[in-house]
C-alpha cells in the first residue's frame, strides 16, 4: 500500500518515513486517511524518497518532516509537527516540549525507531 499517490492540493509537510515497518505504515495510513491529509505528502524512504541534506543512514535511523518553511525535523520533533496540524494533539505537543518530558519523549522514541522492525515487524517486499 503506497501513499505517495494521496496527494491532494498542495501539501505543506512532506514525511518521510520507512515503508518497510509496519508501526511507520500504520501512523502514515492514519495521517492520509484523516482529515488533514491534504496537508500531508507521504514519502517511503524505501522506494529511495530522501530529503535534501539526508542520508539513507540517517533517514532509516528516524522519521524526517520537512515543513511548509523547508525546516527538516527529526525524531520527536518530527512527529509532533504532524501532531500539531490536530487541534486535540496540541496539549500534548505543548507538553512534550517541556524539557524534561521531551527528553523522556525522545529516549523513548529512540528506542522504539530502533527496534521498530523486531517490536512491530519489517514488511517484505
Amino acid at each position: 500500500m503506497e501513499y505517495e499517490d494521496k496527494e491532494v492540493g498542495a501539501p505543506q509537510i512532506t514525511v518521510y518515513y520507512d515503508g518497510d515497518c509496519s508501526l511507520c505504515r500504520v501512523i502514515v495510513s492514519g495521517v492520509a486517511d484523516s482529515k488533514n491529509a491534504e496537508l500531508f505528502s507521504m514519502k517511503d524512504i524505501a522506494l529511495g524518497n530522501l530529503p535534501t541534506g539526508v542520508t539513507r543512514e540517517q533517514a532509516n535511523r528516524e522519521v524526517h518532516v520537512v515543513d511548509s518553511t523547508g525546516r527538516t525535523h527529526k525524531n520527536i520533533d518530527a512527529l509532533f509537527v504532524i501532531l500539531e496540524t490536530y487541534p486535540y494533539a496540541k496539549l500534548f505537543t505543548w507538553l512534550g516540549k517541556i524539557p524534561p518530558i521531551k527528553y523522556i519523549l525522545r529516549t523513548l522514541y529512540q528506542f522504539i525507531a530502533n527496534n521498530r522492525h523486531h517490536l512491530f515487524g519489517k514488511i517484505e517486499r
